[in-house]
């Protein structure tokens, strides 16, 4: 008798040892299959295949939520099953500290590129085992430790999405309000735009940009547009069709993009990938490069195409066989509408965009640090603590503070 099973992979399994069950694969499996790979609580499962170091080893403990889900596992993962002289949980932590995820890394390396381990490799792991009843004293302390530092981690996550967000609500308001929000307003006749400064015009994008079609010239650097940092020096990787990445390797089929452009990749325009081009450079053949004309600033553009509303437009107008394949021409590009300050004004706003989305950025790379600190710091935590380095052992879990976390971080 075939049963819906789920099988849990190794995509389901966060890099420090955790379950993301998002999308499940559901197998038909025979009763045989499905009862010799069945997971029950307090099992282990190890990755044992990976091309990553960062993956390879990494270890979920099956939680009693997991094994009320009948969940079996695939044949890249490998289970172990802790005797009773050992916590499931010390283990789980023990298996995803850098004492034993370095051990594991090492013996799991090939000259292939993909890491491999097998059952025989994970038994040579080498670990210091203390009395059950330590274990489970240790794994209360991390418990408790581990909860406070993941906390101020998701504090500080929020603090750096709050920050986005206001980083994204500045430029969208400042490139289609202006710098005074006093000014009168008429309307634009475009339903996103809504109101904009009665002394700016609307113009379609034909008016402003003219396509740029130049041969590349060897020698100059390559070019990329990324969905968050515009356009930055790199080689873009983004389409994989044989024929474009045919043309990729042929650099004499790239185009010519000169500082003051607006490049913008075809295929993902519609999430964001177009920028300004800050240098002359070369870009790929599956990119469109746009002239400005007289009276435009690439900058105030570069802020607008990437809002929100205009992407829509960009998805709106785009088109292929399905939505991974779509793509936005010059022709579709050409007939969308934009706002049109006056060029003094224009620079005045991307100079404006540029002063505070730096100290906004600043502020966010402050924070990411603190966050890389704290798991560097709950790592070391526990790799401390489960290899004896610390003796928590007359610890009290009431002296676990976030004001200790955050003076050691």
């Amino acid at each position: 008798m075939n049963n819906n099973t789920i099988v849990l992979r190794s995509t389901e399994q966060t890099v420090d040892g955790h379950w993301r069950v998002n999308d499940p694969a559901i197998r038909k499996l025979s009763a045989l299959d499905r009862q010799s790979a069945l997971l029950k609580e307090g099992d282990l499962l190890i990755t044992k295949s990976s091309g990553s170091s960062l993956h390879i080893g990494k270890t979920n403990l099956v939680t009693r939520e997991i094994a009320d889900l009948g969940c079996c596992f695939s044949n890249f993962m490998q289970r172990i099953t802790p005797s009773n002289t050992m916590s499931p949980k010390f283990l789980w932590y023990f298996m995803n500290c850098h004492t034993s995820r370095a051990q594991l890394d090492y013996m799991s390396n090939t000259t292939t590129g993909l890491a491999n381990l097998n059952g025989g490799m994970i038994g040579d792991l080498v670990i210091g085992m203390p009395e059950k009843k330590e274990q489970e004293v240790i794994v209360s302390f991390l418990d408790r430790k581990t909860a406070l530092i993941d906390n101020l981690i998701a504090k500080r996550e929020h603090q750096i999405e709050l920050l986005q967000e206001q980083r994204t609500a500045l430029i969208s308001r400042t490139v289609t309000k202006g710098l005074n929000p006093d000014v009168p307003k008429k309307d634009s006749g475009v339903e996103w735009m809504g109101e904009i400064p009665a002394h700016w015009d609307v113009q379609s994008n034909r008016a402003l940009f003219q396509e740029r079609i130049e041969s590349g010239v060897l020698g100059l650097p390559v070019l990329k547009v990324s969905l968050h940092s515009g356009v930055t020096e790199g080689e873009d990787d983004d389409d994989d069709s044989s024929r474009v990445r045919k043309m990729m390797d042929d650099k004499t089929a790239y185009k010519r993009a000169y500082a003051g452009d607006i490049a913008y990749n075809m295929m993902r325009a519609w999430q964001g990938a177009i920028g300004a081009v800050p240098v002359d450079g070369l870009v790929s053949p599956a990119y469109v490069v746009a002239k400005p004309t007289e009276g435009v600033e690439s900058r105030y553009f570069e802020g607008l195409f990437r809002t929100s509303w205009y992407k829509k437009d960009f998805e709106r107008y785009s088109y292929g066989i399905a939505s991974f394949r779509w793509r936005l021409y010059w022709d579709q590009f050409k007939v969308l509408r934009s706002p049109v300050p006056p060029l003094n004004e224009q620079r005045a706003i991307a100079d404006h965009i540029d002063r505070e989305t730096d100290k906004i950025d600043t502020f966010v790379a402050k924070v990411q640090q603190s966050v890389e600190k704290l798991r560097e710091y709950r790592q070391s935590l526990i790799s401390a603590a489960v290899t004896g380095k610390i003796d928590v052992r007359n610890i009290k879990l009431e002296e676990c503070s976030y004001k200790e976390i955050v003076n050691t971080t």
